[in-house]
């Protein structure tokens, strides 16, 4: 606990000078001073180049980078950029993970305490070296495994195939159950801190791209806020987020601005995807939920009397993304032919 310590002002008389021998004051008036403190109040530093300085700099953890950027994202309404910092912020669970968060994983055993051991020579003859695992934990608890240099792991289900360099599965399951298991080991995917830190840099550096494309269309704000011009410009920077991975178009970027949306043709996209969206039973319940947010976005672009192509492309990536992942389904046959003319 901080304690402050009240001093006495000593009372007891200096000796008396000449007024005109006493040394100048150092201190401004009291108005000046309040002037002073009140200009310096005033100023307030634009966030997004401080965000641009935070992503560049190495004195602020990639957390509380998102934490900012969080700031940007919701006064400026970019929902994609919104929804990627909370997955970065939260973790992905259930989610799909962006690509920068699929990384070969050692396979090492973990002994009864939890400490990972490499796996013994008859073992290697078995089983692979590494394995692709999913990260998926948020970036805060990344963040302190790297700072205590623990590795980051997965236990790996021992009736996973991927996991086998040999076809005689039967045999090597029996002899992971009979030697290692019943030792209390089990099999894990360790990640190193190395591969983790590569996690962190992604991120930041998709940070700074978009900052700096915010910063390039003169959206740089004052303090915590944005004006209506800035918000204005802020609609036409596209940050789309396909399968976690954030892509940005903007007036300033290499997008073709002039090219015009066949609204005929879109209304004939919007119209198919509905059809074919309420027959299909196959899709997940997330699948389905961004499915009907890109579809919204592109009924809204269909009723628009000047519909925007980088809204269009960008929802039209998104839906090609979803729909490939349900690659065989009435809804992908009946929509990707369509999508092409969007992408």
């Amino acid at each position: 606990m901080f304690q402050f310590r009240i001093g006495r002002r000593h009372t007891s008389k200096a000796p008396c000078r000449h007024k005109d021998t006493l040394p100048s004051s150092p201190l401004k008036s009291h108005a000046s001073f309040k002037d002073s403190i009140q200009t310096k109040g005033a100023y307030m530093p634009a966030i997004v180049p401080e965000l641009i300085e935070m992503a560049t700099g190495r004195t602020v953890s990639t957390t509380d980078l998102l934490r900012k950027s969080l700031v940007v994202s919701e006064r400026l309404a970019l929902p994609y950029f919104s929804n990627w910092i909370n997955f970065e912020l939260n973790g992905y669970k259930e989610n799909p993970t962006p690509e920068y968060r699929k990384l070969k994983g050692e396979i090492k055993l973990l002994t009864t305490s939890g400490r990972p051991l490499p796996p013994s020579a008859a073992l290697m003859q078995l089983i692979n070296r590494e394995l692709e695992i999913n990260i998926t934990e948020p970036i805060h608890e990344i963040e302190i495994s790297i700072k205590d240099r623990e590795e980051l792991f997965r236990e790996i289900n021992i009736e996973n195939k991927k996991i086998y360099k040999t076809r005689d599965i039967q045999f090597a399951t029996k002899h992971i159950n009979e030697i290692e298991i019943a030792r209390g080991n089990r099999l894990a995917a360790t990640l190193s801190t190395k591969k983790a830190q590569g996690i962190c840099e992604n991120v930041r550096t998709k940070i700074l791209d978009i900052a700096l494309d915010l910063e390039k269309n003169g959206i740089k704000g004052n303090g915590m806020t944005f004006n209506n011009k800035e918000k204005e410009i802020a609609r036409s920077v596209i940050i789309t987020n396909n399968n976690g991975q954030i892509q940005i178009s903007s007036p300033g970027s290499n997008q073709t601005q002039t090219k015009t949306v066949d609204t005929e043709k879109l209304c004939e996209l919007v119209s198919a995807l509905r059809k074919a969206l309420d027959k299909d039973n196959s899709m997940s319940s997330d699948g389905r939920l961004e499915l009907e947010s890109e579809l919204a976005a592109l009924e809204a672009q269909a009723r628009s009397p000047k519909p925007k192509w980088p809204i269009v492309n960008a929802a039209a990536l998104s839906l090609k993304s979803i729909l490939e992942n349900a690659a065989g389904s009435a809804l992908a046959s009946a929509a990707l032919p369509l999508l092409s003319q969007f992408l």
